[in-house]
């Protein structure tokens, strides 16, 4: 009886220890795979360009988001500094919705504050952020550029 609760005991340290350390692991990898910045990044605005696709309604991801998102995030953000403040921005032809998951789990969301442009910022402490680009309504597709920028006059 001792060596089957032993067994039992050796099975659940091998699955927690195979099991991802980082909070943002249960989401797919990134459309537009991962950039790093480092405080004073060049060039500023850091901008990816992608086609945001409309599945997943972003209020299951956090309730005061809105619009629909990839399954997948758009971009992985990997900030290497502290960064008392910095704006994530989209620019799009189309009305789009923005949510930026922090490394603490916790989500930044927005829709239309630069007209149908979303944008989040303040501060962001050093780590691995997650962004999705969606769209307002569900299935539609938006071509974007998302920026990223410390420069506070830099916005769509």
């Amino acid at each position: 009886m001792v060596a089957r609760w032993a067994r039992w005991g050796l099975v659940l340290v091998l699955a927690s220890s195979l099991a991802p350390a980082q909070p943002n692991a249960r989401f797919a990898a990134p459309a537009n795979g991962t950039r790093t910045l480092s405080p004073g990044f060049i060039p500023d605005p850091m901008q990816v360009s992608g086609t945001a696709r409309g599945a997943v309604d972003a209020s299951t991801l956090a309730p005061t988001c809105s619009g629909f998102v990839g399954a997948a995030p758009d971009l992985a953000l990997v900030l290497r500094g502290n960064e008392p403040w910095l704006r994530v921005y989209v620019s799009s032809p189309l009305d789009t919705t923005l949510v930026v998951r922090r490394p603490d789990g916790t989500f930044l969301c927005d829709d239309d504050t630069y007209g149908r442009h979303p944008s989040v910022e303040g501060a962001f402490p050093p780590g691995r952020y997650l962004v999705w680009v969606g769209t307002y309504h569900a299935g539609h597709t938006a071509t974007y550029t998302l920026s990223v920028t410390e420069v506070r006059s830099n916005h769509p």
